[in-house]
């Protein structure tokens, strides 16, 4: 690649401290990577030159800031580009992890001194085997994650998440075919902690849940659902689907689209690779592997239960088909039927006109209230003949009124609990219904938050687009580049409107929720809310307290054109071009 590429690029032949620059291997938004050599020892590295393209430029050899706005953000960036280095240089024994052997800061940026390696991005291999109709084989997929999950194991270890882990960030090296983990730009040290994603650079579809738009529990289960992500993306030959999309589904009772599919190829791989690829990809935390070494374990044979889905879908649903099947309809399926508690089952059980007895004695003698000396039997039904009025003679008016007493009794505690289930099934539809309420409104939150995230990508991508776009002498390397940008905005534009289409969507739900039980959404509103603020997450319940007030305002309208055209005037973000 040639200095031409771009204007910002060091020329060949300029010296950084005990470097010289011999040729430029890549440009890339944030950044610029050289081949150098060392001056003293005489041997090649290659040398990454912070060069935030959108917010710094160059004058001779310095780097500063565009304009005094974009201050802040330069000065972040150095720092966060040498704690990466900083990242590096602790890892510098691991094979599976590119080495750093140097970093400094110099011409008002900073600079990562690495091995040179000879090889290609992962993305780049499984490009080339797509173009050849030639994919990789269950072997070879676990002989290049394996390696992976080792070095990840390693930074584990030290307490450090990677939380971009994607094709783009393996580098197989051409000499042995190791994989080595690249670009720690987004790692995070410390990760026991409860915390919001800082990193804006995560890849959708790779990421999970607790890291895409929300504050979230990271582990080393972050990381392991992105290697499991990276088997998905491999095996089909497809970007993996974003896990909001997943969720949703699941949450509208839908299988996982990401579990399904893995079907479809379960008959050209082993059904413990396809279920381990299940495993690594869950939704839930805690339906995953929580170590590499566990995933390790996984790919090496060590069988895995496959996966279904959420737990969730469960327990926001009331399923009734059993006891519709079994039980009458008042009866909780597992309260005994009555009848089936009869003392005397060898008697004949009598019937009504509308179904069986449900009260666990005889009702062809009506109970009457007119004795003195208790229930007594009342007249004896005409149907009976002389046998009824037989049996009624030879038994002891003492021992009818017991029967009837005892009879009465089951009557009063079948009703009791009859009435006590019903009310706990109410509970738990009130329980289940709140459960589904929650979830709206954090799904609706982690939509918007994509959606503005998106919009951040689109904003700097732009200011780089119209940077590139004023180069005079742009070759075509540079003119490929400026058509790639402009395809990831246009992409990204469509994302935006997708994911805010689908919050609204989930908001007019809420809507309509409110208008038919303002109460109880309000009361679940204060208490998500209460939750974040309790957990420090005041961004998020600031959002969630703009929802409820929202919500309340749309309800208020009678036509549902009039709520769908507030939704989509609240509920969007503000495109930002060049300039």
């Amino acid at each position: 690649m040639s200095s031409q590429v771009h204007k910002l690029a060091l020329p060949a032949g300029t010296q950084l401290q005990q470097y010289q620059i011999e040729s430029v291997l890549g440009v890339g938004g944030f950044g610029i990577v050289y081949q150098a050599r060392h001056t003293h020892l005489d041997s090649l590295v290659a040398i990454k030159e912070f060069m935030p393209q959108h917010c710094a430029t160059r004058d001779g050899q310095t780097v500063y800031p565009l304009s005094q706005s974009d201050e802040l953000e330069f000065e972040t960036g150095i720092q966060k580009f040498l704690d990466e280095a900083k990242q590096l240089v602790q890892f510098d024994d691991h094979p599976n992890i590119i080495r750093c052997k140097d970093f400094f800061k110099y011409n008002g940026t900073a600079y990562l001194v690495m091995n040179l390696e000879r090889g290609k991005e992962l993305a780049q291999i499984l490009k080339a085997h797509t173009a050849q109709e030639c994919p990789l084989t269950e072997a070879q997929i676990i002989k290049l994650m394996i390696p992976v999950l080792e070095g990840l194991q390693y930074i584990h270890d030290q307490g450090v998440l990677h939380r971009d882990i994607k094709p783009a960030n393996i580098f197989v090296r051409s000499s042995d075919e190791r994989p080595l983990l690249i670009d720690f730009g987004a790692a995070k040290q410390n990760f026991g902690h409860t915390q919001k994603s800082e990193n804006q650079m995560q890849t959708y579809g790779y990421a999970p849940l607790e890291q895409v738009g929300s504050e979230g529990d990271l582990g080393p289960w972050t990381d392991i659902h992105a290697v499991g992500a990276m088997m998905w993306r491999i095996v089909l030959n497809a970007n993996p689907p974003r896990v909001e999309d997943r969720t949703a589904k699941v949450l509208q009772g839908q299988a996982d689209p990401a579990l399904t599919r893995l079907d479809e190829v379960k008959e050209q791989f082993s059904e413990n690779f396809i279920n381990t690829i299940k495993k690594a990809i869950s939704i839930r935390i805690s339906e995953r592997f929580q170590t590499a070494n566990e995933l390790i374990a996984a790919l090496q044979g060590v069988p895995v239960t496959p996966q279904v889905g959420l737990d969730e879908q469960q327990t926001t649903r009331l399923d009734s088909s059993a006891s519709a099947s079994q039980f009458p309809p008042s009866y909780p399926s597992h309260v005994a039927h009555p009848q089936a508690t009869d003392p005397n089952p060898s008697s004949p059980k009598s019937h009504s006109a509308s179904g069986p007895n449900t009260a666990g004695f005889s009702t062809s003698q009506p109970i009457s209230a007119n004795s003195n000396s208790g229930y007594s039997p009342g007249p004896v039904p005409n149907n009976l003949g002389a046998n009824a009025n037989q049996h009624q003679s030879t038994t002891p008016p003492t021992k009818n009124n017991f029967k009837m007493w005892v009879g009465a009794l089951c009557a009063a505690v079948v009703v009791l609990l009859g009435g006590f289930y019903g009310l706990q099934a109410t509970k738990s539809s009130t329980a289940s219904n709140q459960i589904l309420v929650n979830e709206e409104i954090d799904i609706i939150y982690s939509l918007v938050t994509k959606a503005e995230m998106d919009n951040d990508s689109n904003t700097i991508e732009n200011r780089m687009l119209c940077a590139m776009e004023e180069i005079d002498d742009m070759d075509d390397a540079g003119t490929r580049n400026i058509e790639l940008l402009r395809s990831g905005i246009e992409n990204r534009t469509l994302n935006i409107e997708k994911n805010l289409a689908k919050a609204r969507e989930r908001a007019a739900d809420l809507v309509s929720r409110h208008q038919t039980n303002s109460q109880h959404i309000n009361n679940v509103f204060d208490e998500v809310i209460k939750s974040s603020k309790q957990k420090g997450k005041y961004d998020k319940a600031e959002y969630q307290a703009s929802l409820k007030l929202l919500v309340q305002e749309a309800s208020k309208l009678n036509e549902k054109s009039e709520v769908i055209e507030l939704l989509e005037k609240r509920i969007t973000v503000t495109p930002k071009a060049c300039g």
